[in-house]
């Protein structure tokens, strides 16, 4: 009896903070993006709201239509998909050359915001509702991603 307590905590633990990851990681890197936004644009003509364009733009664009066809994919194909999307789209904003590039990594990190709000999101449904609290937690959380992007740049620019 006591063991299987044990694991049903355990099992709690993890659910929780798989959720409380999901948040968080989405939040850091979507403010570190979006801080780092007036970055990707230094030295063009194009004024700053275009990147917020591309951030939001495709989220919009797949949150009007793609709900009705995100419970066919598994929860792996979720995550896998959001996994992908915020890899991708991180190394091409931080590698690229081309500012389009860095607009379309952008684009493709705001795909995998919209696999975390309408994929993974939702599966709070099937566990306790402190899941959605620990998601919820973790966004709020994910505050450090524009702490440590503004600090880093700081220290880049030799500021104390």
């Amino acid at each position: 009896m006591e063991e299987d307590g044990k694991d049903k905590f355990h099992e709690r633990f993890i659910n929780l903070f798989g959720f409380f990851m999901f948040g968080f990681t989405e939040y850091v890197i979507f403010a570190a993006l979006l801080t780092g936004s007036q970055d990707i644009l230094a030295n063009t003509q194009i004024p700053t709201t275009v990147t917020i364009l591309f951030a939001d733009g495709p989220f919009l664009l797949l949150s009007l239509v793609c709900p009705y066809f995100i419970s066919t994919l598994s929860p792996l194909a979720r995550i896998t998909g959001t996994v992908i999307c915020f890899i991708f789209g991180i190394l091409v904003v931080a590698l690229a050359r081309n500012m389009w590039w860095k607009l379309t990594g952008l684009s493709v990190t705001s795909v995998g915001y919209f696999f975390v709000e309408a994929g993974l999101l939702p599966l709070t449904a099937f566990y306790s509702e402190k899941t959605v609290f620990a998601f919820s937690g973790g966004t709020g959380f994910g505050l450090v991603g524009t702490v440590y992007y503004t600090e880093q740049l700081q220290a880049a620019r030799g500021a104390p």
